[in-house]
């Protein structure tokens, strides 16, 4: 596979790397977050045109982040989040929007939205029962540049000590 942004060849291994349809795949978080600045902001009519409605979750998080007193799902998602809170001077939004996607009302939940570019994240360790093809489906309705897939393989990019640092 080839770097979206700068077209290095991604030396991660292959096993590790979530195959979709389609959609960029980078070869650092410096790649992936040039990818982002390039997205424009979407208006709140565009989000509305996209499907996107304000989710409340069920179950609460059980991750904690002292840097940024919000809990997420796993601490993946946790090192995702401080990176993109110092890499991004916008906001950056946990779980905001839930889509409906296919049939019988399927919902799926990005993980991470940036509102100054409009891009939303998905931080993705293994896939659960239906996933996989939930994400597919909100990719080709939202794009595959602003549905991101931050697989296994980029976890590297993410320090696991970042309140140490």
């Amino acid at each position: 596979m080839i770097c979206a942004v700068c077209g290095d060849v991604l030396l991660l291994p292959r096993k590790k790397l979530i195959p979709t349809k389609e959609g960029p795949a980078f070869c650092s978080a410096g790649c992936l977050r040039l990818h982002i600045l390039t997205m424009p902001k979407l208006t709140n009519g565009e989000l509305t045109l996209l499907g996107a409605r304000k989710y409340v979750p069920s179950s609460p998080a059980d991750v904690y982040s002292p840097l940024l007193r919000t809990a997420f799902r796993s601490h993946f998602e946790k090192r995702v989040a401080e990176y993109l809170v110092e890499a991004f001077d916008g906001e950056v939004l946990y779980e905001p929007h839930v889509f409906e996607v296919g049939t019988n009302h399927r919902l799926y939940v990005p993980d991470f939205y940036i509102v100054d570019y409009g891009v939303w994240l998905e931080v993705k360790g293994e896939w659960r029962l239906g996933g996989k093809s939930k994400f597919t489906r909100a990719q080709e309705m939202l794009g595959p540049e602003r549905l991101l897939l931050i697989p296994p393989a980029y976890e590297h990019w993410f320090p696991k000590n970042k309140a140490a640092a």
